[in-house]
């Protein structure tokens, strides 16, 4: 049995134990731990406000988003596949850092009842317990229950990965947010997954940029940023450095899974090379892992 929840929560995780019990508001039905990794999430039927043309169904339903997202954790951290995530130092990195939570725009800016500041869940859960909440907006990004790379389109469009602004056609977002949530887990525990510059990363995508086979700055300016920023705005001004590197390796990474690397650049392989043969590094999703022998689902009054 791959169950890795025997062990009582300490720090970070039992503040966030006691937080799901006393504080989480109602509507967050859906609470699971791998580890003491948590993923919570409301569970209605939400109509989209976005993506109106992106072949999308009217509404979708935030248990099967829930579902998907466990699955996909689960074989993220289990990438040879063994039915277990015990000792995977990802998970560690998952548990100190990060929660991750499903739910509609709105219900995630509503301010915690009784919190004296007002904040959002989001600014609570950074704000007093000190983690992350890595977020899948559910109103708002697309999910594609069915999304499968390798019978996605795209990948010879011209625009393929040549901007942030690409993905496969049909991409269900919820791939490219747990993805990631493990990056960012990496770059806050591995010194060689840095996003600044200087870094292994940084310079691949430099060098790509300054190869003209990417553009950043136009996604700069159509979000609102100043023109011919080549390499991102400053931090907190815009699109900036460390996004575009982070957009850049989820999409690299998209490409591998649909075994579209012909279409690579020498840049983007040598950051292909760089992900595989980082130790317990997850090159694919499987949305169909059995997660219930891994994960513990858990009863609001039981967190």
């Amino acid at each position: 049995m791959g169950n890795v929840c025997s062990s009582s929560p300490e720090g970070r995780a039992a503040d966030m134990e006691e937080f799901i019990r006393e504080s989480l508001p109602a509507e967050f039905t859906n609470v699971a731990r791998i580890g003491w990794f948590f993923i919570i999430g409301t569970s209605n039927m939400q109509k989209y406000e976005e993506y109106e043309n992106d072949d999308l169904p009217a509404e979708v339903n935030e248990d099967d988003i829930f579902d998907q997202v466990c699955a996909a954790f689960c074989s993220l951290l289990d990438p040879e596949d063994q039915g277990t995530v015990l000792n995977n130092p990802l998970l560690k990195a998952l548990e100190d850092n990060f929660c991750f939570c499903i739910a509609s725009e709105s219900k995630l800016e509503k301010g915690i009842e009784n919190d004296e500041k007002s904040r959002t869940l989001e600014q609570f859960i950074n704000e007093e317990i000190g983690l992350y909440c890595m977020t899948m907006k559910s109103n708002c990004w697309p999910f594609h229950p069915d999304y499968d790379p390798a019978s996605a389109t795209g990948y010879d469009d011209q625009e393929c990965l040549h901007t942030p602004c690409w993905r496969p056609d049909g991409i269900s977002a919820l791939w490219e947010e747990c993805f990631h949530t493990i990056t960012e887990a990496c770059s806050r525990t591995l010194p060689e997954w840095s996003y600044e510059m200087d870094s292994f990363l940084g310079q691949q995508l430099k060098q790509d940029i300054d190869q003209g086979n990417y553009d950043v700055a136009r996604v700069v300016e159509t979000e609102g940023g100043p023109p011919d920023c080549k390499y991102g705005c400053e931090p907190g001004k815009g699109y900036d450095w460390k996004t575009a590197v982070n957009e850049w390796v989820h999409q690299i990474w998209e490409i591998q899974q649909a075994g579209r690397t012909d279409v690579l650049t020498d840049p983007q392989k040598e950051v292909l090379e760089f992900m595989s043969s980082t130790p317990d590094f997850p090159m694919k999703i499987d949305i169909g892992y059995d997660f219930h022998e891994v994960l513990v689902l858990c009863p609001r009054d039981q967190a």
